[in-house]
């Protein structure tokens, strides 16, 4: 059997990550760093796992991002791995799905508020006149 591997940062619950994995290699979960899910009106409109720039980098043919595409398929919704920058001046959305590839072919850095408009056009609008109203 093969061996699960242990809980890394310790900064989430830890005692809910380790009871899991002594379920076994044949009771994998994902545990997600930061997905959002973006909507609009409690309709939802993208699924989106952010990275921030110095997180290791994402293989694509993992089984957990194929379990989020699954997701993101099922429900009809685009997937995009968004690697960020620290002081968000760029944005690198990598679609995960043929929804997402529509909206955002073959990935590209953008600025942030062009990321914003690409959250827009996921719900189906586009950025307002103005750009991104931040609180």
């Amino acid at each position: 059997m093969t061996q699960v591997r242990q809980e890394r940062t310790g900064w989430r619950d830890e005692r809910v990550s380790r009871r899991h994995r002594e379920w076994g290699y044949d009771c994998p979960a994902l545990d997600i760093d930061f997905l959002l899910l973006e909507y609009d009106r409690g309709r939802a409109a993208a699924v989106v796992e952010y990275k921030h720039e110095a997180s290791p980098s994402v293989r694509l043919a993992h089984p957990s991002v194929r379990a989020i595409v699954d997701l993101a398929d099922r429900a009809g919704l685009p997937a995009f791995v968004v690697r960020y920058a620290d002081d968000f001046s760029w944005w690198y959305p990598t679609p995960l799905n043929e929804r997402a590839q529509r909206l955002c072919p073959g990935g590209a850095r953008l600025t942030e508020e062009q990321w914003v408009d690409l959250l827009y056009r996921c719900r189906g609008g586009r950025l307002p006149p103005g750009g991104a109203q931040r609180a």
